[in-house]
């Protein structure tokens, strides 16, 4: 059984932000966003979500609260690439729609997916977890520091891909990112920054983009000292960094679309992973 505890669903609720966008809501919810029943509906969409995730740790990764604490570093972000990508397509599946994965073109498909997780990004529950967390916090290096706030880009770029290829009938068995290059220091002015560009592995294909993370500086200071960036600059770095995700998104869309439609024997070999995902999790995906 899995139990949501009651401070999420309390944060859940309270942290929920409307969408920015949502082409379909007129057509959902005739009241729009200030409808109760949408705002009900994206709060259950994120707790979908996030069941999935926490049932992609235990049920098929095995781990649980007790030894959580024992994955750190890479180990933990490989097993949240893992889980967030599952999550999408059982978040799909608990709407009853079927993953489709040979690139088939569908007006109406990409649309109603790409609705679903929009209504799924609009949550501000971990961001304010961890500002509860200070003890995590004041025993971190700086070089610790740093490796979580180009996690938190390299997370966020691997779910707009994941939802990406899954609303362009692209899906994948799995999706990760990483950054090559290596990281700089300047001592004189106190700062760090990642020479070397966004890669991509989408079921197994390694994709070398031609961008480059979006981690600017002022955030990171803020983030390395545990203080705050002003407002106003704070929603221009979102809308670049969401820029940058769709940029990053769209080009693995197109690289790996096109070695989906030149290789028949790459279809059948994501076919028959999402299958044998099928049959790991006992839940219809296809």
């Amino acid at each position: 059984m899995f139990k949501v505890p009651r401070v999420f669903l309390d944060w859940g609720y309270h942290s929920l932000q409307r969408p920015a966008a949502d082409p379909l809501v007129q057509g959902d919810f005739p009241r729009g966003q200030n409808d109760p029943a949408y705002v009900k509906h994206c709060a259950t969409n994120y707790l979908v979500k996030n069941f999935w995730h926490n049932f992609v740790h235990g049920e098929i990764q095995g781990i649980d609260q007790n030894s959580y604490g024992a994955f750190r570093g890479l180990p933990r972000e490989d097993s949240d690439f893992e889980a967030d990508h599952v999550a999408n397509l059982l978040t799909l599946a608990s709407y009853g729609i079927p993953i489709r994965y040979q690139g088939r073109p569908n007006e109406e498909y990409g649309p109603r997916v790409e609705a679903i997780f929009t209504r799924n990004r609009c949550n501000q529950v971990f961001a304010r977890r961890a500002r509860h967390r200070p003890a995590d916090w004041a025993s971190a290096t700086a070089e610790e520091r740093w490796a979580d706030f180009e996690w938190r880009f390299c997370r966020g770029v691997g779910n707009r891909v994941s939802t990406t290829l899954i609303a362009a009938r692209l899906a994948s068995p799995s999706v990760k990112i990483f950054l090559g290059g290596d990281v700089r220091f300047s001592p004189a002015r106190g700062t760090r920054w990642r020479h070397g560009n966004v890669l991509v592995e989408v079921a197994g294909r390694r994709l070398a983009t031609p961008y480059a993370a979006y981690v600017p500086d002022d955030e990171w200071r803020a983030y390395r000292d545990g203080t705050q960036v002003p407002p106003e600059r704070v929603s221009v770095i979102r809308r670049r960094r969401a820029e940058r995700e769709a940029e990053i998104a769209g080009w693995v869309r197109g690289a790996y679309g096109g070695l989906i439609k030149g290789s028949a024997t790459l279809r059948k070999s994501i076919g028959l992973q999402l299958q044998a995902l099928e049959t790991r999790i006992a839940v219809d995906l296809l």
